[in-house]
Order: C-alpha cells, then sequence, then structure tokens
C-alpha cells in the first residue's frame, strides 16, 4: 500500500512523477510501474502526489493487463483525493469493461460529481446503458410474446 512521509515539495519527487509519466508515454509501461513502485517501498511520496502516482500505476498496470493492480491503484488514489474525476472515470471503464454494471456505474457518476462535464464518464454511462438493452432485447426477442 502506499505511504507518503513528507508534506514538503520535492523537486526529486515531482521529477520522479514526470520520469513515470514519460515511460508510460513512451510506451514502457513495466518500467513506469516499477518505478512507481520504487517511490512508493522507498516512502519519496509526498501526501500531494500520493493520488497522481497512483492513477499513474494504475495506468502502467492497465497497460500490462494487470486489471487488479490498476483497480488498487486507482482506489488508493480516489481514497487519497476523491475529486480526481479522471480517476473515477477510469476505473468506471475498467469495471464495465468487466461487467461490473453496478460499480462502473457508481464510479462514472462520482466522476460526473467532481466534473459534471466529463465526456469519458458520460460516455461510458451512455455505452453501458445501450450494452444492457441490448442484452435485455435480445432476451426478449429469443422468448415467444404472449399476448
Amino acid at each position: 500500500m502506499p505511504t507518503a512521509d513528507s508534506d514538503s515539495p520535492s523537486p526529486t519527487s515531482i521529477e520522479s512523477l514526470q520520469r513515470v509519466a514519460a515511460l508510460i508515454d513512451s510506451g514502457q509501461a513495466e518500467a513506469a510501474l516499477t518505478l512507481a513502485r520504487d517511490l512508493f517501498a522507498r516512502g519519496d511520496v509526498p501526501p500531494w502526489l500520493v493520488a497522481d502516482l497512483c492513477n499513474l500505476a494504475g495506468v502502467a498496470a492497465l497497460a500490462l493487463g494487470l486489471d487488479t493492480v490498476a483497480e488498487q491503484m486507482w482506489r488508493h488514489a480516489i481514497a487519497s483525493n476523491w475529486q480526481l474525476a479522471t480517476v473515477h472515470a477510469q476505473l468506471g471503464r475498467l469495471l464495465a469493461r468487466q461487467q461490473r454494471d453496478d460499480e462502473a456505474e457508481a464510479c462514472c457518476r462520482a466522476a460526473l460529481a467532481c466534473d459534471e462535464r466529463y465526456l469519458d464518464a458520460l460516455l461510458t454511462l451512455c455505452s453501458r446503458c445501450r450494452l444492457i438493452c441490448r442484452r435485455f432485447r435480445s432476451r426478449t426477442s429469443a422468448s415467444p410474446r404472449r399476448w
């Protein structure tokens, strides 16, 4: 579990966060996740950066197909800073993909509570609604109608 020992801004902490982001951007998700884990293990993450680093670790984990790790990182990011619409929406997309519809909807609604114009959360909610409607239609059209 990520921890934070220092409240003071550290240029090395910010640089490390930027390095994790750059590794993700360059397709080096494994290196990004390793660096994030190392930063947490060393206690080099001030409280005001925990949510951002957890978010990046979640993105890296998802890129590596580590859904459980991504979910854990995003949930920890939300616990550290519940006002991050992006993190709520990313977790919502992951849960929707796993067909955990109620949890996905709750995450997307939380993203919208943080930012009512957050398009990604709206799109995830809409796509889940369309999928549920399609499932319902396929079930009802397969069964005989009773008049």
